[in-house]
């Protein structure tokens, strides 16, 4: 799912380079403009209201380079930290949810009346972004990072800077609405551990609930039937082979209290991790994954 996002971010930023080519070589600068627009976020009710879409097609539209790659080189670190520890079923609902969250901080605070310089409009994935930095920095605050010249930093220092740089940002008023929308997906990062940890609601389960009936909506209307059961796909699988090499019985674990063998209980903790996540394992699987690790 993360590689999807990431292409899919790609994908309509070469799209929105041929449109600077062909749509302002025939309409102008302004209708570049407005072509753009059709898909930003913006601080009028009224544009929102008649683009309900650009709630979500502004986290996935970047127009400069270097704004596209920044946002997907962190995305993409933080992004596996969230998904190799929680499951692939987090990356989607994290990603859509933070970045409304920074829309949502965007539009209030540019309706409001203060002397901050807050642009019209609004693109790009930053808040989205954030949401993984914050959600990976509040469930696993001493996971270890490795920086360049500065070697292993634990997470949640390296997002203090993040948001540090972003409040300084803020006093500046320099791209105030932009670093607003950055605090308002962190928050969004921080709430979604909140409420799994103090007030035991699953807000990204509720969301996947709600994206998979959409999905089965438009399946049914192209006569398609939706499926039962678990959305997501197991892609682990132990290989079979007609025969096993022979292994001395002093080499060979003894089977467990299950009846299992240590390699097929193995094996299935593996599946577990991959379907929902390291956390969702007990405390006699994680215990018998981290013996199995020193052998």
């Amino acid at each position: 799912m993360l590689t999807r996002i990431i292409m899919l971010n790609v994908t309509v930023f070469l799209i929105v380079l041929l449109a600077n080519i062909f749509v302002r070589g025939f309409a102008g600068p302004e209708g570049y403009n407005t072509f753009l627009q059709f898909f930003m976020m913006s601080d009028d009710w009224w544009h929102n209201l008649t683009h309900p879409w650009v709630f979500f097609s502004y986290m996935f539209l970047h127009e400069g380079f270097w704004h596209l790659f920044w946002n997907m080189v962190v995305l993409y670190w933080f992004g596996n930290i969230v998904g190799d520890f929680l499951g692939d079923r987090v990356v989607l609902p994290t990603y859509l949810l933070s970045g409304l969250a920074g829309a949502a901080i965007y539009f209030f605070v540019a309706n409001m009346p203060i002397p901050w310089m807050i642009g019209g409009y609004m693109l790009g994935a930053s808040a989205a972004v954030n949401g993984f930095m914050m959600l990976a920095a509040s469930k696993f605050p001493d996971y270890q990072v490795r920086l360049i010249l500065i070697g292993p930093v634990r997470i949640k220092y390296v997002v203090a800077v993040f948001l540090i740089i972003d409040l300084i940002a803020i006093s500046n008023n320099s791209n105030t609405g932009g670093h607003l929308a950055h605090i308002g997906g962190a928050a969004m990062g921080w709430f979604i551990v909140y409420l799994w940890s103090h007030q035991n609601v699953d807000l990204i389960g509720r969301t996947n609930g709600i994206l998979d009936n959409i999905t089965n909506f438009f399946k049914s209307l192209m006569g398609e039937k939706s499926k039962q059961g678990p959305t997501v796909r197991i892609d682990y699988q132990r290989p079979k082979s007609k025969k096993r090499p022979t292994k001395s019985r002093q080499s060979t674990p003894p089977p467990t209290a299950s009846g299992q063998s240590h390699q097929e209980k193995l094996d299935t903790i593996l599946d577990k991790i991959k379907v929902s996540g390291y956390d969702n394992l007990t405390a006699e699987e994680k215990d018998f994954l981290y013996h199995a690790s020193k052998k």
